[in-house]
């Protein structure tokens, strides 16, 4: 397994991706205008306090915004491995892998499958968008919290990551039952 590239989301699930990133970045927003309402105000005795304490918090919130965004970009990232089968191959064994765990299918072309994990349980809230990228002797896969749901989750507590690894299992299983190497 490895990473390559990175998993593209239309304009709308992209916002949704990110969004705990660009509240937090927005939240930065408040310490600023706050100090600015007591300039305007005149109320201020302690000038120098107000000014470290409103651009430690400003910094502050930025710097969590884009930790958040880093992370959140992390999360696209495909995770890559190799079959040594040809795609329409590749292809009849993802579609029985995914029978086989019992998730969704969304979208389904001949080298691309959305599907979705309905399994729900505590760590996400939700189910979990699982993407599956079929080449010529590779499959790219990957899991993320489910972008169309109104329940966004920044932490999945390995969830997705269990998605992941229970589909190269099974995909494994499946491909060996049939006679099939990789």
């Amino acid at each position: 397994m490895t990473q390559s590239g990175m998993l593209f989301l239309d304009k709308k699930r992209r916002k949704s991706h990110f969004d705990a990133a660009n509240t937090i970045k927005l939240t930065a927003l408040i310490p600023a205008v706050l100090f600015l309402v007591f300039i305007l105000k005149g109320g201020i005795t302690r000038l120098g306090t107000l000014v470290i304490v409103c651009t430690v918090m400003t910094l502050s919130f930025l710097l969590a915004s884009y930790l958040i965004y880093w992370r959140q970009q992390t999360k696209l990232k495909l995770i890559s491995f190799d079959t040594s089968m040809s795609q329409s191959d590749n292809y009849a064994f993802v579609k029985k892998t995914l029978y086989a765990l019992q998730w969704t299918m969304a979208q389904d072309t001949s080298n691309f499958i959305e599907a979705y994990n309905p399994h729900r349980d505590i760590r996400t809230w939700g189910n979990e968008m699982v993407s599956v990228v079929i080449l010529d002797s590779q499959i790219l896969l990957n899991s993320i919290c489910n972008l169309d749901a109104m329940n966004q989750i920044m932490f999945t507590f390995g969830k997705n990551r269990q998605n992941v690894n229970k589909f190269i299992e099974t995909f494994g299983l499946i491909t060996q039952n049939t006679g099939f190497r990789r």
